[in-house]
């Protein structure tokens, strides 16, 4: 994609390997969850705290030029309506390390990118409006091209 953004194409990228590579019982949802969410859940290009993606473009030598996406926003979500916060915590950085591995396994994204990587995390429980708890673990996805 010459010239192009290509961060349509990464989110897309991101869903497919997550939905291939972590377990089946991980819901992979592309953006907002649009229905309610429930279990585990890995949310692509969007948190409950972070609702944009930032990228920049910059000139390496006299003519190649890269992209660089700052962040594409990922949280790991854990659902069980249970009040055991150790165990949903344990469940929730389970699928961040599922994730992960399967980023590591195509750090290209298929070759759509020069590097994909996750880039740190967030931890939050919170108790949503029926006293259920919900642990998230929010972290980004670094990604660099050549534009």
């Amino acid at each position: 994609m010459s010239g192009g953004c290509v961060l349509p194409d990464v989110i897309d990228a991101l869903v497919v390997l997550w939905r291939a590579g972590l377990p089946p019982q991980v819901q992979v949802v592309d953006g907002p969850p649009t229905v309610d969410v429930r279990g585990a859940a890995l949310l692509v290009g969007w948190t409950p705290l972070v609702e944009q993606t930032q990228g920049t473009f910059t000139t390496a030598g006299l003519r190649v030029e890269r992209e660089a996406i700052a962040q594409v926003p990922c949280v790991a979500r854990s659902w069980s309506g249970s009040a055991d916060v150790a165990a949903q915590r344990r469940d929730t950085f389970a699928i961040l390390t599922s994730a992960r591995d399967a980023l590591r396994a195509d750090r290209t994204l298929g070759g759509l990118v020069l590097a994909a990587r996750c880039a740190g995390y967030t931890y939050s429980a919170t108790v949503n409006e029926q006293g259920q708890l919900i642990v998230d673990v929010m972290f980004p996805v670094e990604i660099t091209h050549l534009a």
